[in-house]
């Protein structure tokens, strides 16, 4: 079940929508697939962390090669003052 944030707005958040027994690297991977925007919190955290949090913005940021010039697929957000990592840097 997605979490409706406004009227024909639905946000899939791993933590909420995952539910035990799933294989939650493919429901991640589907979730990104099926995306109209991906909304990418950073933070000095996030870039830090090692583990599946970074495959999830490279499969996000691979995705969004596939979309013609100026389609607006991935929105960054800085939760804090952090650097912006190279991924995002060579696309922007």
């Amino acid at each position: 079940m997605k979490n409706s944030l406004h009227n024909n707005i639905n946000a899939w958040i791993d933590e909420k929508d995952l539910i035990p027994g799933q294989d939650w690297k493919l429901e991640i991977e589907i979730a990104l697939t099926r995306s109209n925007i991906v909304l990418i919190c950073l933070s000095n955290n996030s870039i830090s962390k090692v583990g599946f949090v970074q495959k999830e913005i490279k499969y996000a940021l691979d995705k969004f090669e596939e979309y013609p010039e100026g389609i607006i697929y991935i929105m960054p957000i800085r939760l804090e003052d952090c650097i912006l990592p190279f991924s995002f840097e060579r696309r922007a």
